[in-house]
């Protein structure tokens, strides 16, 4: 090619124009131009630049376009699964995430943010999480990392791991809550109390949170000696957790599932004759969710290994056998033997 004609070859084509059905090719952007060639497939390199590859060389070339391209690809699904807008209206912000939906009283990020740092405030928040359609297999993919930790880590049994999971991510694109630690990274003592399903940190303070579901198994309503009997269990399980915990948390939160409006309202109504010293200071959440099956219908998969936490302060056996070697007056000296 001479000097000042111009490149028409296919590649050059490729990486300078895009193409639109019924629209004739329209020129890349150059800030563009590097980005899409270091996806292009090997073959779009020039011939001369082929023949000069070794097979072994081409075929790396071809592998590390392909590691890369992959990273990109997940790395732009993971910002896509963090991103989420919010839309204020009608006094209530509506959170619109790549799988669902939450509605929630416009004031109540504020007020949890608020509630978080002071001790002895205690407040019940409302909202609604409405899922897309597609069931929990297609929302599981679009969650955050945090609440993916939350499913995929081991916990201390039950059917309880879609609805952490799901707290998880109600509290990560609602209140910007970011997950701290998993249940079995918790400690207590004294051990084998209640125990705490994982920790967050929201707005710089470390809170604990206890999740449960609201729903009979036999008639599926939720009657009002049911709503009580199971805030006083959860509420008093909180308290006992957060006073043998060994994490910094200084309050908690206990986020409960709804399958209807009418258990919300029957919690609510219950929630109001708990006496002080249950209701404490600890947070409720009540989140309604309709559509998704599997969060209330979950079962135990396999029987929990829990391994038994250790006992403050104590050592393994490797640890007592170096104290002992280095203790002085208690190492044992073989003794010397006799020259002749």
């Amino acid at each position: 090619m001479h000097a000042g004609e111009e490149n028409t070859s296919p590649q050059v084509q490729i990486l300078q124009t895009t193409y639109q059905p019924g629209r004739a090719p329209q020129p890349v952007e150059p800030s563009k131009m590097s980005a899409i060639g270091e996806f292009l497939p090997i073959a779009t390199q020039p011939v001369s630049a082929l023949l000069a590859m070794s097979e072994t060389q081409a075929a790396a070339c071809s592998a590390k376009q392909r590691i890369k391209a992959n990273k990109e690809v997940r790395q732009v699904a993971e910002q896509s699964n963090e991103r989420s807008d919010e839309v204020h209206a009608f006094g209530y912000t509506f959170t619109l995430a790549p799988g669902f939906s939450i509605k929630i009283n416009a004031e109540s990020s504020l007020l949890l943010s608020s509630f978080a740092h002071e001790q002895g405030l205690a407040m019940c928040i409302e909202s609604e999480l409405q899922p897309k359609a597609g069931g929990w297999s297609q929302l599981l993919p679009t969650l955050s990392p945090d609440a993916l930790r939350v499913f995929h880590e081991e916990n201390a049994g039950g059917a309880s791991a879609i609805s952490e999971c799901l707290s998880m991510e109600v509290l990560r694109r609602t209140f910007n809550a970011s997950l701290k630690h998993t249940e079995m990274q918790l400690t207590y003592w004294p051990p084998n109390g209640a125990i705490t399903d994982f920790s967050v940190v929201l707005d710089g303070v470390e809170l604990g949170v206890s999740v449960t579901r609201a729903f009979d198994f036999a008639t599926g309503a939720l009657s009002s000696v049911n709503a009580e009997a199971l805030l006083r269990k959860k509420l008093g399980g909180v308290l006992r957790s957060s006073a043998t915990s060994c994490q910094d948390w200084r309050k908690q939160l206990l986020h409960i599932w709804c399958q209807s409006r009418a258990d919300v309202v029957t919690l609510q109504h219950a929630y109001a004759l708990l006496p002080i010293e249950i209701v404490a200071d600890t947070v409720v959440i009540f989140t309604l969710c309709r559509g998704l099956h599997e969060l209330f219908a979950e079962k135990q998969s396999k029987q929990p290994q829990r391994t038994a936490n250790k006992t403050k302060g104590s050592k393994d056996a490797e640890h007592l056998r170096i104290l002992a070697e280095s203790d002085p007056f208690f190492r044992v000296q073989a003794p010397r033997a006799l020259g002749g």
